[in-house]
C-alpha cells in the first residue's frame, strides 16, 4: 500500500463501509421491536377484523422468530450467486413492502403474512452481513466491527420504541418505511466486496474495490495485495479440487463439534435467558407490575439500556475479556430476575394482565419502583455479554475446514467462500437419491445411484458459470421435499375430515404412495445425468414431459425415456372387463372390512374384551384376512395392472418380477 495514504483514512473507508452494511441490520431491530407495539395497540383495535385473542398474541410474538429458519436455509445461496452487496439491495425492497403492508393491513392474516415475510427476510440477512464485514475490513477492525452487529440491531430497538410511544401502530409502520429506502440508497455508494468479485473472475472490478476500501487509492497502490489475494485464491481452488471428498467422520472431529457445542451453549443462554421475553412483552409487563410511569416511555428506556449495554460490551471485552464478560452477565441476570420474580410472588401476580382489566393505583409507592429498576437492568445486563457474544464467537472460533461444515447457508468471507454451498448441494442429493441400477446397461464396476451422483456432483464444472444452475438444483431440492410434505399433509388431513370410509381411504392412501414412488423414482434417474451434462455438447438434458406423464400410468417403478410398446391396437375389451373386474373386488374388499372386522371391533375401547373373547375374534377373523391379501394382490398386481398395460400399449409384462424381485432386493 502506499505510504501517502493515511492509516485513519483507511480505517474511515472501511469503517464506512460496515456502517452502511449496519443500516440494514437497524431495520432488522425495527421488525423484532414491532411486535412490542403492535401486541398492546391490537388489544385495544375497535376494528372487527382486527382483534385478537391470548391465542393470537403468543402467535404475533412468535411468528416472525420461526420463520427465521426459512430464511436462514437459502441465504447463503443467494448470497453466493448475488453477491453481499446486492442481495443486501435486493432486501430492501421486500422490508419496505412489508411495512407497507403494515400500514395498510385490515385483515389479522395480514398481520401474520407481514410477520412471516419479515422472519423470513430477517434469516436471509445474515449470511451477507456476516460474510460483507468480514470480506472488506482488516483482521485489526474485524472484530470490533462484527460486535457492531448487535448494537445496530439494539438502535433499530430503540428507534422502534420511540416511534411506537410517540405514532400509533400504522403510523409507525409507515415511518419505518424510510429506513430500508435510505439503506438501499446508502448501498449503491460502497463497493461489492473483493473476495466476492475474485471468485467469479471479475478482476478489474476487484481491484477498484480493494483501491475504495484501502482509503480511495489509486489502483496501482493496491497491486501487491491483488496480487496477493489472486494467489490464495488459487491455492484455495487447488486445495479444494483436492478435498472433494467428505466423511461423516468430519462431524465427530473436536475441530468441529466443540465450536459447535460452544456457539450453541453460548446462543441458548442467549435465547432463554428471560430478557428477550421482556423485550417482546415489554409493554405488558410493565402494565401488569404496575409500574409508576407510562408503559411505552418505559420501553423507551429499555430500547436506551440495550443500546448502551451492546457499546459497553464493544469496549470493555478487549480488556476483561469473553469469560468475565458473560459471567457477569448471567449474575447480573440471575439477580434481576429472582428479585423480580419475589416481588410478583409477593403482589399474588400470576398471570399477565394483556388489557386494562386493573384500575392502577394513582398513588405512587417505593415499591412500585422495584420492578421498574430491575426489568430495565435485567435487559442491560442481558446486553451486556451475552446478547454480542454468539456473534463475535461466529467470526472468531470457527476454523477454515469447520467454517465450510457449519456455515452451509452462510458464508465467512474466506478465500473460498463458494465450498458451503456445495457441500451443502452434494449432502442435499446424497441424502435425497436411493440407490439405482440400470438392468439392461451393466457397467464393468458397478455403481449404485447414489454413488453415480456423488461422483458426478465432484467432477461437474465448478466455475461462476455453473452457480445459476447450483441455485436452482439447492432450490428445486427444497420444492421437491415440501412438495413431498404437503402431498402426506394434505392426503391425511383429508381422509380425517371428511371421515372416508375404509375403502376410499385405502384407496387415497396407495394412491398417494404410489404417486410418491413414482416422483421419486423419476428423480433418482434423472438427477445423474443433469450432473454429468457438459454444456454445448449433450444435445439433451432433460426428458420431455411426455415421457414424465407416460410414466406416471406405466405400470412399473423403473423410469426409463424409452419403453417397449405394443404395436397392435388397443383391445378395450379386455380393458373395460379388466375395470369392472377391479370395482368389483373393491366392493367386495369394503364389504369384508364391514362384516369380517368391523362388526368385531366396533365396540373396542367401550367395554372390556377377556383374553380369550380376544383370541376367538382373532382366529374369526383370520379367514377374512387371508381372503383380503389374495384379493388385494390379485386386483393391484394384476388387474390394475395389466389394465394400464393395456391401455397405454405397455408390452413389458414383466412387472411381476420387477416388482417381486427388483423392488425387494432394493
Amino acid at each position: 500500500m502506499s505510504k501517502n495514504v493515511s492509516d485513519a483514512r483507511v480505517l474511515s473507508a472501511q469503517i464506512l463501509a460496515a456502517m452502511v452494511k449496519n443500516v440494514l441490520l437497524v431495520i432488522i431491530g425495527m421488525g423484532i421491536a414491532y411486535p412490542t407495539i403492535l401486541i398492546p395497540s391490537l388489544l385495544k383495535e375497535t376494528e372487527i377484523n382486527l382483534t385478537i385473542t391470548k391465542n393470537d398474541i403468543s402467535w404475533i410474538a412468535s411468528t416472525e422468530l420461526i420463520c427465521i429458519i426459512l430464511g436462514s436455509i437459502g441465504s447463503g445461496v443467494c448470497t453466493q450467486y448475488l453477491g453481499r452487496k446486492r442481495f443486501m439491495q435486493v432486501l430492501t425492497v421486500p422490508l419496505c413492502i412489508i411495512w407497507l403492508t403494515f400500514t395498510f393491513c385490515n385483515q389479522i392474516w395480514q398481520v401474520y403474512l407481514g410477520l412471516a415475510l419479515y422472519g423470513i427476510c430477517q434469516g436471509l440477512v445474515e449470511s451477507p452481513v456476516m460474510s460483507y464485514v468480514a470480506e472488506v475490513t482488516q483482521p485489526r477492525l474485524r472484530g470490533i466491527l462484527s460486535a457492531t452487529n448487535t448494537l445496530s440491531v439494539m438502535f433499530g430497538v430503540f428507534l422502534e420504541f420511540c416511534l411506537g410511544t410517540l405514532l400509533s401502530w400504522r403510523n409507525a409502520a409507515c415511518a419505518s418505511t424510510i429506513v430500508p429506502i435510505c439503506a438501499f440508497i446508502l448501498l449503491c455508494f460502497i463497493p461489492e466486496s473483493p473476495h466476492w468479485l475474485m471468485m467469479h473472475n471479475k478482476l478489474k472490478k476487484t481491484q477498484k474495490s480493494l483501491a475504495w476500501l484501502r482509503g480511495w487509492t489509486n489502483i496501482e497502490n493496491v497491486n501487491e495485495e491483488f496480487q496477493e489475494m489472486c494467489r490464495n485464491h488459487s491455492m484455495a481452488e487447488d486445495q479444494k479440487d483436492t478435498n472433494v471428498n467428505f466423511n461423516i467422520r468430519n462431524y465427530f472431529k473436536k475441530n468441529f463439534y466443540r465450536p459447535l457445542l460452544l456457539v450453541s451453549f453460548v446462543a441458548f443462554l442467549s435465547t432463554f435467558s428471560g430478557f428477550m421475553t421482556l423485550q417482546t412483552y415489554a409493554v405488558s409487563i410493565f402494565h401488569t407490575l404496575q409500574v409508576p410511569i407510562n408503559e411505552f416511555y418505559a420501553t423507551i428506556i429499555l430500547g436506551v439500556v440495550q443500546f448502551i449495554g451492546c457499546s459497553i460490551t464493544i469496549v470493555l471485552i478487549k480488556y476483561c475479556g469473553k469469560r468475565i464478560m458473560i459471567f457477569i452477565s448471567m449474575i447480573g441476570l440471575a439477580i434481576c430476575e429472582c428479585v423480580v420474580g419475589f416481588y410478583a410472588y409477593s403482589k399474588n401476580t400470576n398471570n399477565l394482565i394483556f388489557r386494562d382489566e386493573i384500575e392502577l393505583r394513582s398513588s405512587l409507592t417505593e415499591t412500585r419502583w422495584i420492578p421498574l429498576t430491575f426489568l430495565i437492568l435485567l435487559s442491560f445486563f442481558g446486553s451486556c455479554g451475552l446478547r454480542s457474544l454468539p456473534w463475535i464467537l461466529i467470526c472468531e472460533i470457527y476454523t477454515h475446514e469447520t467454517r465450510a461444515l457449519l456455515e452451509l447457508n452462510a458464508n465467512d468471507g474466506d478465500e473460498t467462500p463458494n465450498e458451503p454451498t456445495a457441500a451443502a448441494q452434494e449432502e442435499i442429493v446424497e441424502v435425497l437419491i436411493i440407490e439405482y441400477k440400470n438392468p439392461k446397461a451393466p457397467e464393468p464396476k458397478k455403481r449404485s445411484g447414489r454413488q453415480q451422483i456423488i461422483k458426478a456432483a465432484k467432477t461437474a464444472p465448478n466455475d461462476a458459470s455453473t452457480y445459476p444452475l447450483r441455485v436452482w438444483n439447492f432450490f428445486s431440492v427444497l420444492c421437491l421435499l415440501l412438495y413431498y410434505s404437503a402431498l402426506l399433509y394434505v392426503s391425511t388431513t383429508s381422509i380425517i375430515r371428511f371421515q372416508f370410509g375404509i375403502a376410499c381411504s385405502f384407496a387415497s392412501t396407495m394412491e398417494v404412495t404410489r404417486l410418491l414412488m413414482k416422483v421419486h423414482s423419476f428423480v433418482r434417474s434423472n438427477v445423474p445425468k443433469v450432473l454429468r451434462h457438459k454444456p454445448n455438447k449433450d444435445k439433451q438434458l432433460y426428458p420431455k414431459f411426455y415421457n414424465y406423464l407416460y410414466f406416471l400410468f406405466a405400470p412399473t417403478a423403473i423410469y426409463q425415456d424409452v419403453y417397449p410398446r405394443n404395436k397392435e391396437k388397443t383391445n378395450w375389451k379386455n380393458v373395460v372387463t379388466g375395470s369392472i373386474e377391479f370395482l368389483i373386488g373393491f366392493v367386495l374388499l369394503s364389504y369384508i372390512f364391514d362384516t369380517g372386522f368391523v362388526r368385531h371391533l366396533q365396540d373396542f375401547g367401550l367395554k372390556p374384551f377377556p383374553p380369550g373373547d380376544i383370541i376367538m375374534i382373532i382366529f374369526q377373523s383370520f379367514p377374512y384376512g387371508l381372503l383380503i391379501v389374495v384379493t388385494i394382490f390379485y386386483l393391484g398386481l394384476h388387474v390394475w395392472l395389466n389394465v394400464f398395460s393395456e391401455m397405454l400399449g405397455f408390452s413389458d409384462r414383466l412387472f411381476y418380477k420387477v416388482i417381486f424381485l427388483h423392488i425387494w432386493k432394493k
